[in-house]
């Protein structure tokens, strides 16, 4: 089937995404990744841009609010869910990416990095516990489209057993049905 999903259809998916995440079928990436696009409904390439300084928390009249700047998107109001999520999935990343080069190098560019990183094309880049910190200004460290899709979303869609209430059937998912 194709099409967005319907209301059933998205619960079925999250709870599928919660039941693999608890179960330890997929990994963080995927988690934050599957959330992404479910809350967003942004394209791949758009998620692809994303570096940590994307992810803001405002305050106003005594209330936080959470935002995400997409790239060739305005300022989207995201959920303080999903801001919890990406900001514990960032600070992942950078605790692996420290075990790589040194604190004192990076942590002055640390939300340069992308939310998403191509950890293969990075480690080719670094000697020295170094590299060269011009190419964040490049996307040369994120992830492709087709990398996010074959790294997260397609290890979500082998393990997810979420059924439609259309079909009957294990429900198709691609990023475009979000």
């Amino acid at each position: 089937y194709t099409g967005a999903f319907t209301e059933n259809e998205i619960l079925a998916l999250m709870a599928e995404l919660a039941r693999l995440w608890r179960e330890e079928l997929i990994s963080f990436e995927t988690y934050a990744y599957i959330h992404l696009l479910q809350t967003t409904a942004r394209r791949p390439i758009q998620i692809r841009h994303l570096k940590f300084e994307d992810l803001r928390k405002e305050i106003s009249q005594g209330t936080w609010n959470y935002f995400l700047n997409i790239p060739s998107a305005k300022k989207l109001a995201i959920t303080e869910d999903l801001y919890l999520i990406l900001l514990n999935f960032m600070e992942y990343q950078y605790k692996k990416l420290l075990s790589l080069v040194d604190e004192t190098f990076i942590s002055g560019y640390k939300m340069k990095l992308p939310v998403f990183i191509d950890w293969s094309c990075l480690k080719k880049n670094i000697k020295n516990r170094n590299f060269d910190l011009s190419l964040l200004d490049k996307d040369i460290f994120h992830y492709s489209a087709s990398s996010l899709e074959q790294n997260a979303l397609r290890k979500f869609c082998i393990h997810q057993k979420a059924i439609s209430e259309r079909t009957g059937e294990i429900i198709h998912v691609t990023a475009r049905r979000f």
